[in-house]
């Protein structure tokens, strides 16, 4: 099971890092896999806005979550979330590895980031 962690303490990516994320953990060794999973099997470690999670549209609701093989979400609670109240599958890119490592794999990426009070929201 993945501890509580506070968003504002999660390594950031940006979605337009993503792919450059995918390459670099190959170039680390680790695998990655995607799919659609059973959002109920999910391991969430933020609490989670319900209103935010329910305003969600569905566009937003196709992008996959990332997490870890232990099935706990590195990027997408509140996605996932909306996952589990709708009883749908949820898309998902997978580090092939559990959370703890797959955590300090996302502290090393060059491009993460921290959130600050001026980090624009997103979903």
């Amino acid at each position: 099971m993945s501890p509580h962690i506070p968003r504002t303490q999660m390594p950031q990516i940006d979605e337009k890092d993503i792919p450059r994320l995918l390459v670099w953990l190959g170039q680390q060794g680790v695998s990655i896999s995607a799919g659609y999973c059973s959002a109920e099997v999910l391991t969430l470690h933020q609490d989670v806005d319900i209103e935010k999670a329910q305003a969600m549209v569905d566009a937003v609701l196709h992008k996959p979550i990332l997490k870890a093989r232990d099935n706990a979400v590195l990027d997408g609670n509140h996605r996932a979330f909306r996952h589990i109240l709708d009883r749908t599958k949820c898309p998902f890119i997978q580090i092939e590895t559990d959370f703890a490592h797959a955590l300090s794999l996302l502290a090393a990426f060059p491009y993460t980031y921290e959130l600050s009070s001026a980090t624009p929201e997103r979903n």
